[in-house]
């Protein structure tokens, strides 16, 4: 028996506290979502292929700063 894969809108949480809320495509973050990192950082924006991808914003809370632009496969791109 095949393991349906999520599609939609919906959470994750993984082992090291992280989560994630949004849209997925065949198990991967895929469209707009919010993904809190367990140190207090905070992402929303674009997700393509389980990457941040396209126009987003970063808050980075130790750092108390933020960077909103474009994301290319994971990283700033701006």
């Amino acid at each position: 028996m095949k393991k349906k894969k999520k599609s939609g809108y919906g959470y994750m949480f993984y082992e090291d506290g992280s989560k994630y809320e949004g849209k997925f495509l065949e198990d991967k973050r895929e469209g707009i979502g919010l993904m809190l990192f367990n140190n207090g950082d905070y992402y929303y924006g674009e997700w393509e292929y389980d990457y941040m991808e396209g126009v987003g914003r970063m808050n980075y809370k130790l750092e108390e700063k933020t960077y909103e632009g474009n994301w290319m496969h994971g990283q700033k791109d701006g």
